[in-house]
């Protein structure tokens, strides 16, 4: 059984009514601050109306625009670049020290801790038809972590994973570059120490997700094995291989 099972409504059909089980209750406390951080035009709004046969059961509202799930296939068409990032699984050690080393960059007083969505996922996000992102969904393992842990955003965005391996988007390089254009247009320059801090907590967020084996009925607990299909994402990703 999902966690969750959602339904729109009939006589409000721009709200949906989730059903969790006990074991995966929404923290409406959370949601309500991720609305007031990013905004509710990013994310659903969210009310708790108690338990339902054991289930509990949240009225939301719906997140506009298409999952980016449904329409990544048509933006990969316009170029996929023709090499796909296939193999057992290679040796991440020195890249996992280089993390485990950085780690308390993250813990400094002055690095920011901010509310983020733990499953920025193609599912979970949603875009507009000119590609504008409407809003995100599914907060419920949203955290507040060290800034940059959940940058992974950056690879669903400009990658997809095929069942021959993971490929990038042929502008991959110029979109990640836009949008390091944006950010550091946004905060201004930071110093060397942060950017550092940033890619530590970008690698280790990587990881953390892909790294290891969340599905539910195994525990969500185990280091993936060689022949996972993480392992071309991460080989792809944190070894630039």
């Amino acid at each position: 059984m999902p966690s969750a099972s959602s339904a729109r409504t009939k006589s409000r059909p721009h709200r949906i009514v989730q059903f969790r089980r006990q074991s995966s209750p929404l923290d409406v406390d959370v949601v309500g601050a991720a609305a007031n951080t990013y905004g509710l035009e990013f994310v659903p709004s969210c009310e708790y109306h108690g338990m339902a046969d054991g289930l509990h059961v949240y009225l939301m509202s719906c997140v506009g625009g298409s999952a980016l799930s449904r329409v990544q296939r048509d933006f990969f068409a316009q170029g996929v670049e023709g090499k796909l990032y296939v193999s057992a699984c290679p040796e991440f050690h020195p890249k996992l020290h280089e993390v485990r080393r950085g780690l308390p960059l993250l813990f400094r007083p002055q690095y920011p801790m901010v509310l983020g969505h733990e499953d920025p996922l193609e599912m979970n996000i949603h875009v507009e038809e000119d590609g504008h992102i409407a809003g995100l969904a599914d907060w419920v393992n949203a955290i507040v972590t060290p800034f940059g842990t959940t940058l992974r955003a950056l690879v669903t965005l400009v990658g997809v994973q095929t069942r021959h391996g993971w490929a990038f988007h042929g502008s991959a390089a110029n979109l990640r570059a836009y949008f390091w254009d944006q950010f550091y247009g946004l905060v201004g320059r930071i110093s060397d120490t942060d950017s550092r801090a940033i890619d530590i907590a970008r690698l280790f967020g990587l990881f953390k997700w892909y790294g290891f084996d969340r599905r539910y009925e195994r525990g969500g607990a185990g280091v993936v094995g060689a022949d996972d299909a993480a392992i071309p994402i991460l080989k792809a990703i944190c070894l630039g291989q």
